[in-house]
């Protein structure tokens, strides 16, 4: 048999956002009556690759200067390069309810709970992705049934 070279993450390194067992159950209790936002196919879908490390070297939804500067460069603020934006839109209504710094969790169409959010500041972007702006805490397979 040949050996196998693994390639290094993109960035440098695999993130996973996926939280130990051990403390599920404390995180679904802390959540049960926080604000909640409610995500689309798209968000639950970009939230689990997040949180799998699939979308590494990102820990979170972007920051609105990592927004800017991948769809104006093609790169994170931070010079490494990414070409897609994956962020969180939130309605205005829905912003107006999160005040910086909350802690929300985020929930499916039909409730369940995905993860939970840390709201760090408004975002200037154009289209659907007006709003707040959210760093991803933990992913959809955080809280399995």
């Amino acid at each position: 048999m040949g050996t196998f070279t693994v390639i290094a993450p993109h960035g440098g390194r695999l993130v996973n956002r996926v939280p130990p067992e051990a403390e599920r159950g404390a995180r679904r209790e802390k959540l049960a009556g926080k604000k909640a936002l409610t995500l689309g196919p798209r968000e639950v879908s970009d939230l689990l690759m997040l949180g799998v490390g699939a979308f590494s070297p990102l820990e979170g939804f972007l920051t609105s200067a990592d927004y800017h500067a991948v769809v104006r460069e093609g790169r994170l603020a931070s010079g490494l390069p990414w070409t897609i934006p994956i962020v969180l839109p939130v309605s205005e209504e829905a912003a107006k309810q999160v005040a910086v710094g909350d802690e929300v969790a985020l929930r499916s169409a039909s409730g369940e709970l995905l993860g939970e959010s840390r709201s760090n500041g408004r975002g200037e972007w154009r289209g659907a992705t007006t709003g707040r702006c959210c760093r991803s805490r933990i992913s959809e397979r955080s809280f399995p049934s």
